[in-house]
């Protein structure tokens, strides 16, 4: 098992031969246990008496690959999945074909939305998603930069549009417009 600790002002081990616990209070303690190929099975939070939800376990197939990640709370043994709990269905390029998130927290997957699934072209693009039977359509640029996603079924969009340096400048939804970026940090050639 590894840890990361932060707390405020200078951390110490607890004088006490069986208080394994710091002297302040730290702010953020997670532990991780690994698996012998070296996956992460397991990341929770570590605090001394912490009981919220933000423990995670995974699941991994043959190649490696999350198939399933458990949130809830406890560790090892002693895990209770939980709200938010996710699985996935990966094709042999590792692309998600469906996505479930049992947003309840009932321990199943067939509330309405807690299903995504989705199709891809053979340049790996994300082609339409699917979600509670209504298909959502991706169409892109010769480029391979995305132009458009569908984001209802009355016909709410996404628009993207990129600059001469294939950079997101903007990002509108009819008849609103979201974001408009003039110089995009995120790319070398805005750097001048």
């Amino acid at each position: 098992m590894i840890g990361l600790t932060w707390a405020d002002g200078n951390i110490a081990q607890s004088a006490s031969p069986n208080q394994a616990y710091p002297t302040i209070p730290p702010i953020v303690e997670l532990a991780y246990t690994y698996s012998l190929g070296g996956d992460i099975h397991e990341k929770f939070d570590a605090r001394p008496g912490a009981m919220q939800p933000l423990n995670h376990k995974y699941i991994y197939d043959g190649l490696h690959r999350v198939t399933d990640s458990k949130r809830g709370t406890g560790s090892g043994g002693g895990f209770t999945a939980g709200k938010d709990t996710q699985q996935f269905a990966l094709d042999f390029l590792g692309n998600w074909t469906s996505f479930r998130t049992d947003a309840d927290g009932d321990g199943n997957f067939t509330d309405a939305g807690e299903t995504i699934s989705g199709s891809f072209n053979m340049v790996n693009e994300v082609t339409q998603q699917t979600v509670d039977s209504v298909n959502l359509p991706f169409t892109y640029d010769a480029g391979g930069q995305l132009e458009e996603k569908q984001t209802n079924s009355s016909g709410g969009k996404f628009i993207y549009r990129h600059d001469v340096w294939i950079q997101n400048h903007a990002i509108k939804s009819p008849p609103l417009f979201l974001l408009s970026v003039s110089q995009c940090l995120c790319g070398l050639l805005t750097f001048r």
